[in-house]
Parts: C-alpha cells; sequence; structure tokens
C-alpha cells in the first residue's frame, strides 16, 4: 500500500503563499495505485481518508488515521507486510471493494460506505463499523 499525506512544491518562491502545499505537513509520497474519496476530521482533531488499494489484485478498502502534522497514527489499525500501522486494509466480499464515504461518530466510532462485487460480478453495498480507539 503506498501513502501520500502531501507533496511539497520545490519552487522556493512559492513557499508560504496561500494556496501552496505545506512543506512541514506529512512526509511525502511512496508510489502506488491508491485512490482516496473521502477526508473526515474526528473530535480529537484526527485526519481519517477512505478511499481503496490495489492489493493481490483486487481492490480493498482503505482507512488512514492521521494525526494533525499529517503523519500516520500508529496506534489506528493492524500493520501487516503489505499494510503500515495507521492503515485498516478489507477485503469485502470475493471481488473488488471500496469506500465512498465515511463519518467519524462522536463515540469513537467510524461509520465506511462503499461497494463491493461478488464472484459473480454482482455489485453490493457494503457498510463497515470502526473502533477509533
Amino acid at each position: 500500500m503506498a501513502l501520500l499525506a502531501a507533496t511539497s512544491l520545490s519552487a522556493s518562491a512559492w513557499a508560504g503563499q496561500a494556496g501552496t502545499l505545506d512543506p512541514s505537513f506529512g512526509n511525502g509520497t511512496d508510489g502506488g495505485n491508491d485512490n482516496a474519496t473521502d477526508v473526515v476530521l474526528d473530535s480529537e482533531g484526527h485526519i481519517i481518508v477512505a478511499g481503496y488499494h490495489q492489493q493481490d489484485g483486487k481492490s480493498r478498502v482503505s482507512v488512514l488515521r492521521f494525526d494533525d502534522t499529517g503523519k500516520l497514527d500508529e496506534s489506528f489499525g493492524a500493520a501487516d507486510q503489505q499494510t503500515p500501522k495507521g492503515t485498516v486494509s478489507m477485503a469485502i466480499g470475493e471481488g473488488n471493494a471500496l469506500a465512498n464515504g465515511m463519518t467519524a461518530q462522536g463515540d469513537r466510532l467510524i461509520l465506511v460506505g462503499g461497494g463491493s462485487t461478488s464472484g459473480n460480478g454482482n455489485s453490493n453495498i457494503a457498510l463497515m463499523r470502526l473502533l477509533a480507539k
């Protein structure tokens, strides 16, 4: 899974101008085939990004949580060889899956809505709830 928290502009003449990227936010890029579809802030100031990424030849739901500096929050999610700490990666059904939107509930829960395809190609609605402890 690739991550993109921010990409800074290299032209120093642009530094500090309104509308330019903040070079102190995030940690750059790590190439991949990932897409963000929604971003929310939770009540504690975490930045939560939902979307999807390619893994093992299929699209999987991705939910990432960042701190207010744009760094992955390593207390969220369980890391494995393909998914870093701060990230949740979910296969939904037998086919492709993606997140279309989400909301952060006040009770430290994250609701993610999206869709998936079954083995026979039928589309399904997906609703997931994540604990944000």
